[in-house]
């Protein structure tokens, strides 16, 4: 606290006045609300895919600090957080984890309506609430003005083989269009299907072979929409999804799985402006998957979920701004490894003030109250803005209680832990952007952020094996994560190059170990040029001392060239055309699940 005080004062004598920007008014033209994490300076912008790629994490991989892999489990990590249920996924500010502890299921993950994605690093709780407790992927869908088909086709390089002659690896097809378009209305569908084979050779740096049984089919459908008021606007989304997967299990457990997943979502929101400055916001949403396994036995798994999100957004003076959200989960899980149903609900009750000292210079202060466990977690930072200058320096404090099948799960091979206690993670940040644009000239615009942080997880929960086949969750004990994070981008003319640097060390206070998916070094570094209707696209992406964690298991480096070339091939036809890792045979983001290697993939859009 001293250090903060002494912070502010430094900050504060040598800040320039300079006049404050409006927060929040009512939006004229806008016709989509903000996230509640748009305000936030520890938010990061994922530029987003111009095209639609065959696999997501192609894209997020090359986010430092975060790692995506999509086969296997499906798994988000940021900063060394290992499980997928530490990092909330949302959809339009919409919650997508069940309490399975998998984070979202694919289904509901729509790559195909994603326009941007805005990440936090570290803990969340203080927007989203406990599940959060490792930082928040938030995925922000486009609104069409036109109706647009597009069809996508990816592969290998090993096509001629007997076993693959006559079929592509990947093929997907996306039709989107507005429904109603007014002044005041936006309302649009879309229709998606995917086919995955998914057999590839592979090449690890301990075995080698080729994937087989590996495919999936998926089928999504999408309504959302908006309706605007004279002082409120009304939103809606509904999904609906089905996907059936065949997977051959890991290379060390061979054990072919076939999976059939349903899943629906209905969500609605409200939004009132009392004035300019003052607004609330009210969101109910509703989840349900249906999963069936088939492998040795039949397993069953119903979920759903209810969320209440509000939010009351004020100004009360030049000075003084807030944001009050009180939310509200319910989760409930019907599964055959269960012995009964379970659920577990709980109120959830955050303040976040921000207060300007001087114009260029402000704190930002509160905490979220978690009505079952009791539970306040704080947030505190400093914030200094100097022309094209902002810097930060934070703290958060995450939270969260272990998952249904944490606790209860009971079949011959998993036994859940009710005696499990609570997880919850602090984060200290420091970070420096710069925006800088120069209008004359050679037209030269760059940004910079960088971001030093370490982070201390307690209770830590791993998955162990209690006898011989036998599995079950247990606190581990404390952890921690400390790196640093650097976001480099130039523009000149018609060229961009941005360049991405990451360092972070992760360690098992009880073990010595790293924590799961954490590479100490990541690099990224992509160059494009733009001339005419083309767009040439060059990126290279490397890992370093890439761990899994128990047993300490060190991967190899890899790295990989990615190479896109997009054109307007004809009127209302783009055409794309890319290279994927086009010089590596595989990599391997886990042990035991070497990754799909398309090494094409090729893209028609019509606009109609």
């Amino acid at each position: 606290m001293t250090l903060l005080i002494l912070l502010c004062t430094v900050l504060g004598v040598h800040g320039e006045t300079q006049p404050l920007k409006p927060i929040w008014v009512m939006p004229a033209t806008s016709e989509r609300s903000l996230p509640r994490s748009s305000d936030q300076p520890t938010t990061q912008l994922i530029a987003p895919p111009r095209l639609i790629q065959p696999q997501l994490d192609e894209v997020l991989n090359t986010n430092g600090g975060l790692q995506v892999r999509t086969q296997g489990s499906p798994t988000f990590s940021i900063r060394g957080s290992a499980q997928s249920g530490r990092v909330l996924t949302l959809y339009n500010d919409i919650p997508l984890n069940f309490s399975s502890g998998f984070g979202p299921p694919r289904i509901f993950l729509p790559k195909e309506m994603t326009s941007e994605t805005l990440v936090i690093k570290g803990p969340a709780s203080i927007l989203y609430g406990s599940q959060a407790m490792a930082g928040s992927v938030n995925f922000i869908s486009t609104d069409y003005k036109r109706s647009q088909a597009t069809l996508t086709a990816s592969d290998t390089n090993e096509s001629f083989l007997p076993w693959r002659s006559g079929s592509l690896a990947y093929s997907s097809l996306h039709l989107v269009s507005p429904w109603i378009q007014s002044p005041k209305h936006h309302s649009q569908v879309s229709l998606f299907t995917e086919n995955d084979d998914g057999e590839f050779p592979y090449n690890t740096a301990n075995q080698s072979g080729l994937r087989q049984n590996n495919q999936g089919q998926l089928n999504r459908g999408i309504i959302e929409g908006n309706q605007r008021f004279a002082r409120g606007k009304v939103s809606y989304v509904a999904l609906w999804a089905n996907q059936v997967v065949q997977t051959p299990g890991s290379l060390q457990s061979p054990l072919n799985t076939h999976e059939s997943t349903r899943g629906a979502l209905a969500s609605s929101s409200g939004e009132y402006f009392l004035e300019e400055s003052h607004s609330l916001q009210s969101r109910l949403s509703w989840l349900k998957q249906d999963s069936e396994y088939n492998s040795f036995q039949f397993d069953q798994n119903d979920q759903q979920t209810f969320v209440l999100q509000n939010q009351w957004l004020a100004e009360w003076s030049p000075r003084w701004r807030g944001q009050t959200f009180v939310d509200y989960f319910y989760h409930e899980m019907n599964a055959s490894f269960l012995a009964s149903p379970q659920n577990q609900d709980q109120w959830e009750v955050a303040h976040l003030a921000h207060w300007y000292f001087y114009p260029n210079f402000s704190t930002q202060f509160g905490g979220r109250f978690l009505s079952r466990s009791g539970q306040v977690l704080p947030t505190l930072g400093v914030y200094f803005n100097h022309r094209q200058w902002q810097s930060w320096l934070n703290f958060s404090e995450g939270f969260r209680s272990p998952t249904l099948s944490d606790r209860f799960a009971n079949s011959p091979f998993y036994v859940g832990n009710p005696n499990l206690e609570n997880e919850s993670s602090q984060q200290l940040e420091w970070g420096l952007k710069r925006n800088f644009k120069k209008a004359k000239g050679l037209g030269v615009r760059w940004n910079m952020d960088a971001r030093v942080f370490a982070i201390q997880y307690d209770n830590f929960i791993e998955t162990y094996e209690t006898t011989p086949g036998v599995y079950s969750r247990r606190n581990r004990g404390d952890g921690r994560s400390w790196g640093a994070d650097l976001k480099f981008l130039w523009e000149l003319s018609h060229w961009q190059l941005d360049i991405g640097l990451n360092y972070l060390k992760t360690k098992d206070d009880l073990s010595g170990r790293p924590f799961r998916l954490s590479p100490e070094q990541q690099h990224s570094v992509g160059l494009s040029h733009f001339f005419g209707p083309f767009q040439l696209e060059a990126r290279w992406s490397a890992w370093h001392k890439f761990y899994d964690g128990s047993p300490q298991v060190e991967l190899p480096d890899w790295q990989q060239w990615n190479f896109m070339i997009h054109s307007l091939a004809f009127r209302k036809i783009n055409f794309s055309f890319g290279l994927i890792n086009a010089f590596n045979e595989s990599k391997q983001l886990t042990l035991g699940y070497p990754e799909p290697q398309r090494r094409y993939w090729m893209q028609l859009r019509y606009q109609f």
